[in-house]
């Protein structure tokens, strides 16, 4: 068992006027964004690359100094603008989880109010120069389990492909579009060659089977300091934790 948090954010920007409130979750503004980031590094946090995170998983050695890991998902073009310059001033890293089929687009939010772009090809690269990760969140962002092995299985290799051939680094990570996986999408990840995968479960503690649906803490637009804080040092995940059990114990369904 390890217990280290992992933070996820999706878009560092303004929420747009009189978007509903569902949506203005994907949001956070950039100024709340540094202020937290400020606050981690003041509290003495290191923030750690995946295969750091998970060379402590495997020992199960959780780290002497204070650490946390940061994750994006979806890709959009503001964690380059608006997050990267925050990261760097503060000395952290990230890993960003794209959506491969859509590098460069234009991508509208699930309720189709609005949207942003995804990083472009030329930027990616530059987030692999400047010491940041670059991971699978799919090709289509579609939901895992309602797709067929072969779809899901094509999800999975293509991104991996995709993103490879523009990184040239591995791409070892995978997270889960919308959260959405069971154990039969967990077994086609690690089939597929990654070393592990990202749900959207919260907790901070990670038990030795769980490398294919790691848990995360969400950061959005309704989360003030003193809950973000919250949310690391005080919150209880059982709740959570229960939910986790009772989605991997639906096996195929």
């Amino acid at each position: 068992m390890l217990k280290l948090p992992i933070i996820y954010y999706h878009s560092i920007k303004e929420p747009p006027e009189g978007i509903e409130s569902k949506s203005k979750s994907t949001f956070l503004e950039p100024r709340r964004f540094e202020r937290q980031i400020r606050v981690l590094k003041w509290l003495g946090y290191k923030s750690l690359h995946l295969d750091q995170f998970m060379e402590c998983f495997d020992t199960k050695i959780t780290p002497k100094t204070r650490s946390i890991v940061i994750t994006f998902d979806d890709g959009w073009r503001d964690n380059y603008t608006s997050a990267l310059p925050v990261l760097r001033k503060y000395d952290m890293t990230a890993t960003i989880f794209v959506i491969a089929g859509m590098i460069g687009k234009w991508k509208t939010l699930s309720g189709g109010e609005t949207g942003n772009y995804i990083v472009n090809e030329e930027q990616i690269r530059e987030l692999i120069r400047m010491g940041f990760d670059v991971q699978s969140h799919g090709m289509t962002h579609r939901r895992m389990t309602q797709l067929s092995d072969e779809e899901a299985m094509r999800e999975l290799i293509e991104s991996k492909r995709v993103l490879e051939s523009i990184t040239q680094k591995p791409v070892s990570y995978f997270c889960y579009p919308f959260g959405n996986f069971n154990i039969r999408i967990e077994n086609l990840a690690r089939k597929a060659g990654y070393r592990a995968a990202f749900s959207t479960i919260r907790g901070k503690i990670h038990n030795p089977d769980e490398a294919y649906c790691l848990k995360r803490i969400p950061v959005h637009h309704e989360k003030g300091l003193l809950r973000f804080l919250s949310s690391l040092y005080i919150k209880d995940y059982r709740r959570a934790q229960a939910k986790m059990n009772r989605l991997r114990g639906a096996g195929n369904s």
